[in-house]
């Protein structure tokens, strides 16, 4: 099973980033909702990239603080194997909520 097939699959949608990169993105439901989304669902985008023989994965967060500062997570060079990446999406959504603790002081 190929990238898309997997991921629309496991719930995520497909899109394009500005830049016109294709981007998949999945809602989870965070204690701390992002301040200026009218309390919808946190995000995750997850971006395959291939750069010569090399693939990999970026996942990331963003979204604004309950203090509105705007914040964003990345983590990037993840490995090759797609369900070995998705793995670490609770790194980011715990960045998330402290930061959002943090915010909150």
């Amino acid at each position: 099973m190929n990238t898309k097939e997997y991921l629309i699959e496991n719930g995520w949608k497909e899109s394009y980033d500005l830049n016109k990169n294709r981007i998949y993105y999945k809602a989870f439901d965070t204690p701390t909702r992002c301040g200026c989304n009218y309390d919808k669902l946190m995000q995750v985008i997850c971006t395959p990239w291939k750069h010569e023989q090399r693939e990999s994965f970026e996942l990331d967060i963003c979204g604004e603080l309950p203090n509105g500062t705007w914040i964003q997570f990345k983590l990037y060079s993840l490995p090759s194997e797609l369900e070995e990446a998705i793995t670490q999406i609770p790194i980011l959504l715990a960045a998330w909520e402290a930061a959002a603790g943090a915010g909150n002081e």
